[in-house]
């Protein structure tokens, strides 16, 4: 028995065309995601690279959607890595954040120590 919104003519391409478009963006997204939580750069270059890493993820991603396959299973090999990425990425958590270098303690009237007061220049 198929589904009801398979049933018209041409459900098939939309079928594809929904799962090119939704279905790589999903898998593309989660990727990048994953890539950005699981690299071990600094994080700034770990996004860069999971975005870059995104583009052919959603071309592969496009290509397969158009594949001579049933449309249940690109389908099926689109949201299936896509959740598995997704839910990789959510249990790993947040990328560590980059260490910043601790400030020194304020003195008594509240004025940094980390640099010292620019010289007064007096009128002549």
């Amino acid at each position: 028995m198929t589904p009801f919104f398979l049933r018209f003519v041409g459900s098939s391409v939309l079928s594809r065309l929904l799962a090119a478009v939704l279905g790589g963006y999903l898998l593309a997204s989660a990727l990048a995601v994953f890539l950005a939580t699981v690299l071990s750069e600094p994080r700034a270059e770990s996004v860069l690279a999971g975005m870059l890493w995104s583009f052919p993820a959603y071309l592969l991603a496009v290509i397969w959607a158009f594949s001579p396959v049933s449309p249940g299973r690109v389908w099926l090999g689109l949201l299936l890595p896509g959740i598995v990425l997704a839910g990789a990425s959510a249990r790993r958590g947040p990328a560590t954040p980059a260490k910043r270098p601790r400030s020194r303690p304020a003195d008594t009237q509240g004025n940094s120590t980390a640099c010292p007061p620019a010289p007064t220049r007096h009128a002549a």
